[in-house]
């Protein structure tokens, strides 16, 4: 499409004119708090935008008049534990789900009448990604993949609250040097980024370390990795099936 939508320290959420090269519209964060996090919506709230500020979540209707926004449609999805860093919208537009910095994940029926159960205990530290696996994946039902800075993927039935898989993604301890020198430090592979294949039979991660992996999506088994893709951390990760070509 030819319209972006960025968030900033300066309080605000921006839609851009790509064509024309300028602010289309903005939107001001509750609080005028640093936006953390954006989803757009899809399915049925394909108008929204939701943004994270401080430890909760808000979401403004595009339809709304007015270039310049100060009054959310949604101005709370309920406070979180933490900081929010981390959002997500199943693709029929019904489901947030929400990570903070202190590993906490909920997910939040956006109709407002009944409510997920709540997550199992989610991660020891931050909650860097969230994830929901595309229909037909295999898994059935609403299913959700978070990652963290404990180097942890977890794959959740967002309908019954359980963990249904965790998969630790830390590399084994360094050996010791030839030499007696100390072990080579590794960066740690926190998991900074998941994105599942358009089937949603594998996912991606990328990970601390720089490298990226492909897993089953229902046991976690490593398909595929490019143990050196990059030479810092790898943060991010997305399919691009539209694009074609060679690759996983």
């Amino acid at each position: 499409g030819d319209t972006l939508v960025s968030g900033g320290e300066d309080g605000t959420v921006r839609l851009w004119d790509l064509g024309a090269q300028r602010t289309a519209r903005a939107m001001v964060a509750p609080g005028a708090q640093a936006v953390n996090a954006l989803a757009v919506g899809r399915g049925g709230c394909e108008h929204f935008v939701f943004g994270a500020a401080g430890r909760d979540v808000f979401a403004y209707d595009l339809r709304a008049p007015g270039v310049l926004m100060r009054e959310p449609a949604v101005p709370s999805l309920g406070g979180s534990s933490d900081e929010v860093g981390a959002l997500a919208i199943d693709a029929a537009g019904e489901h947030v789900a929400i990570g903070d910095d202190s590993g906490e994940v909920r997910v939040v029926n956006l109709d407002g009448d009944s409510q997920p159960p709540e997550l199992d205990a989610a991660h020891g530290s931050i909650c860097a990604c969230l994830a929901f696996r595309p229909a037909g994946g295999g898994g059935g039902g609403l299913e959700l993949l978070s990652g963290g800075t404990d180097a942890f993927a977890v794959r959740w039935d967002c309908l019954t609250g359980a963990t249904l898989c965790s998969w630790c993604l830390a590399a084994a301890a360094p050996p010791a040097q030839s030499d007696g020198a100390a072990p080579r430090v590794i960066n740690p592979r926190h998991v900074h980024s998941l994105a599942f294949e358009p089937g949603g039979t594998a996912f991606a991660a990328a990970l601390g370390d720089g490298s990226i992996e492909l897993r089953d999506a229902n046991h976690g088994a490593l398909l595929a990795a490019a143990p050196s893709a990059h030479g810092a951390a790898a943060s991010q990760v997305v399919f691009a099936p539209q694009l074609g070509g060679a690759g996983w």
